[in-house]
């Protein structure tokens, strides 16, 4: 297993940092620990545990001697693909600064593993766009290369803002190449968003107040007048039964004449009911030729007038 010098950790570590943000020395300084781990795991022959500490040194720092490791790792734990991407990608982080000698050794390992795996090859339209695997991200497009997956069915999806999403199933065969075009199309503009209703009590631009109907006055009027007559007649209708129970129940009088005060209760009941319902269809509803012009929206406000309806 390879092992970069702690001197040039650091030194690429706080590089990066001042240069992007990303890592900071905490993070340098952790994958640092955790590639002694996994150096330590992978001379103990524990390639999973050494694989996981590699990986999260990788996340922190990525370095291309960490990728190094990572593919001989996968490739003692029987993934084929997984080594192929790793050793892939470092080569291609260390294009030009490799001996021959170990260029030759990679590719050596190279032609052992892609025999065992498929080749999936990207064209997608938009740069950018955000490449994954199965869940797994392979890059941002354009993806250079190839990627290495096991022999079967895999599912891609591609995405980038501003698109609509790409997703497709591709099979794979062991040391064929498959190939993935995807033409990301752009997603259509968000409506207008619709102008601000007027604010209760004010007309809309262009829109005339129309006064509430004589008829839903005359309705209102109706409705307090029987109001008042029910209370009135009801009130004497209690009293005159009052004095026919008093005089033993024999003053006809005074029966004929609650008879008919809770007579003209009921029929101003009946008044006062009708002329709710009157006033509420009136303030409601618009004649059938004037709804045939607009929505039959009604609203109703305060207007320079009054109170006034507006539809």
């Amino acid at each position: 297993m390879r092992r970069i010098g702690a001197i040039a950790v650091i030194t690429v570590g706080l590089a990066t940092a001042t240069a992007t943000g990303q890592p900071s020395p905490e993070d340098v300084e952790e994958a640092h620990r955790l590639f002694d781990e996994g150096v330590a795991a992978a001379d103990l022959g524990d390639y999973r545990f050494a694989f996981r500490a590699f990986a999260a040194a990788q996340a922190l720092d990525p370095q291309p001697d960490t990728l190094y490791n990572i593919g001989m790792c996968l490739r003692a734990l029987g993934d084929p693909a997984g080594a192929t991407n790793a050793f892939r990608d470092y080569l291609i982080a260390k294009s030009g600064r490799l001996p021959a000698e170990e260029v030759a050794e990679i590719d050596a390992i190279l032609a052992e593993l892609i025999p065992q795996v498929g080749r999936i090859v990207f064209d997608v339209s938009e740069p950018g766009a955000r490449v994954l695997v199965d869940d797994a991200l392979v890059g941002t497009s354009p993806v250079v290369g190839w990627f290495a997956a096991a022999p079967g069915l895999h599912r891609v999806e591609i995405g980038k803002e501003g698109f609509e999403p790409f997703s497709s199933e591709v099979w794979v065969e062991a040391g064929q190449s498959a190939r993935v075009d995807a033409s990301l199309v752009p997603r259509p503009p968000l409506p207008a968003p619709p102008p601000p209703a007027p604010a209760p009590g004010e007309a809309a631009a262009g829109e005339p107040e129309r006064p509430l109907s004589p008829w839903f006055w005359a309705c209102v009027g109706l409705a307090g007048v029987s109001a008042v007559t029910m209370a009135v007649a009801g009130s004497l209708t209690l009293e005159y039964r009052a004095d026919f129970n008093a005089s033993g129940r024999t003053d006809a009088g005074a029966r004929y004449t609650a008879f008919a005060l809770r007579t003209t209760t009921d029929v101003f009941l009946g008044l006062g009911i009708a002329a709710v319902i009157g006033g509420t269809v009136l303030f409601f509803v618009r004649p059938a030729a004037e709804q045939a012009e607009g929505d039959a929206a009604v609203t109703v406000g305060l207007g320079p007038s009054g109170l006034v309806l507006r539809w």
